[in-house]
């Protein structure tokens, strides 16, 4: 009876912290080659979700959503702050937007998180995305895109009018 009543005190517990401990968060900072990358991720299982925010704009523009969706989904979550915005440091010698996806990718590898994945991206984050998308096809299995901008926004045309509205 006592050894009975011993293991279900211990399977009690165990029932109880596991269902207690449902994600990990973690905050940290990725040396990707003269700068460092601040990455926000709640871990989870399944194809991770990488979170592109806006132009100006950091991990934190996520922050209300990234846990409701973790208990929704389970998976992993990742937002991060690109080079020179949050926490994220800045390489003057390695600036622009191809930079800033080798500096991603190699955060992501780093953390382990090279291989499938899945993208939401809002406004300039688009650009990010869309990149990595073309630079990983066989890893992206699905983008999600919030009033995005994409590459074709930034054709000659608007590039003039854009600057014409600069110069008043």
């Amino acid at each position: 009876m006592r050894q009975s009543r011993y293991i279900f005190f211990v399977l009690i517990l165990i029932i109880f912290v596991s269902g207690s401990v449902k994600s990990q968060t973690i905050d940290t900072l990725v040396d990707v080659g003269g700068y460092r990358l601040h990455f926000h991720i709640i871990k989870g299982k399944g194809t991770p979700i990488l979170f592109e925010a806006g132009g100006g704009d950091d991990a934190t523009t996520w922050k209300n959503i990234l846990k409701p969706i973790s208990d929704i989904t389970q998976t992993t979550l990742i937002a991060y702050d690109r080079t020179g915005f949050g926490k994220s440091t800045f390489d003057s010698a390695k600036h622009g937007i191809l930079n800033g996806m080798i500096g991603l990718e190699t955060g992501l590898r780093k953390l382990g998180y090279g291989g499938n994945i899945i993208l939401v991206a809002h406004s300039q984050g688009g650009l990010y995305a869309t990149l990595y998308a073309s630079r990983h096809p066989d890893k992206v299995k699905a983008a999600v895109l919030i009033d995005a901008t994409t590459s074709c926004f930034y054709e000659e045309n608007r590039l003039v009018a854009t600057q014409r509205m600069i110069d008043g």
